[in-house]
């Protein structure tokens, strides 16, 4: 629910995909999730850690919406955010999805983000979709756009994405690159892995908000346990340029109701 870092690499893609799925029909109309992440960083850097809460609910078949608190510490600084967004099943073929989120603290997260997607069925099982954000730190705003192809084929499916970022007054941009391959084994359980590459919009440390250069490597996915409960996992590694490499795991329980 969610896109700088791995994070926003992972953490924002596995939660919510964007595609059709998200608002077929379920079981349970609610659910309720917690979790923890830890990034261990090469160097002299602090680790980095992160908590969250997510609340996710069908308001309507073709309407879902959600809202997240989540505590992020980095550089041994840390953030309280708060997310709030939606699924929206426009037409038989056309979906769309929007957040936005809130930082009062806004030491290592952006003040405000806004993010927004819209995607199309192309038939045999392609998916096409484009989408914009901005972030607004206390020292700088980036902005940016996005274009992405998927399919689905069977229990399979394959995306690309490619997203271009650009900070205010020509500070620095950055265009990168993501490549993923999915396989669903139940009603709600997939896993993944993911490759990114290219230039990122990243605050380096407490201070500095600089376009770096990244490659990184993602396994994720959620496991139903059974009718109710379901167990996610993340594990990762990103190479921040020539400033840190991250190693990072994250667990998350999830509920329905």
């Amino acid at each position: 629910m969610t896109k700088s870092g791995w994070f926003n690499f992972v953490v924002a893609t596995f939660i919510v995909t964007m595609s059709t799925p998200i608002l077929a029909s379920s079981d349970t109309n609610s659910s309720f999730e917690f979790g923890a992440g830890q990034d261990s960083l090469s160097g002299h850097y602090t680790d980095w850690s992160l908590g969250y809460l997510n609340y996710e609910t069908q308001l309507s078949p073709d309407w879902l919406g959600y809202a997240r608190y989540q505590r992020t510490e980095r550089f041994s600084q840390f953030d309280n955010e708060w997310y709030v967004g939606s699924y929206f099943r426009i037409s038989e073929l056309w979906q769309s999805q929007l957040e936005v989120s809130y930082s009062s603290t806004k030491r290592v997260r952006p003040e405000y983000s806004v993010n927004g997607y819209a995607s199309r069925e192309l038939g045999n099982g392609y998916i096409a979709s484009i989408g914009v954000h901005r972030n607004s730190w206390s020292s700088s705003t980036s902005q940016g756009y996005s274009l992405g192809l998927e399919r689905y084929i069977n229990r399979w499916r394959w995306a690309y994405r490619i997203r271009y970022e650009q900070l205010q007054a020509g500070d620095g941009d950055g265009l990168s690159h993501q490549a993923s391959l999915s396989y669903y084994y139940r009603k709600r359980s997939h896993w993944t892995v993911a490759l990114n590459a290219g230039d990122e919009i990243e605050k380096i440390n407490a201070n500095e908000i600089v376009a770096t250069s990244v490659k990184g490597i993602a396994l994720y996915g959620l496991h139903e346990l059974n009718q109710s409960w379901d167990w996610r996992w993340a594990f990762s590694f990103q190479q921040q340029g020539d400033y840190y490499d991250r190693i990072g795991t994250q667990f998350g329980v999830r509920y329905h109701f």
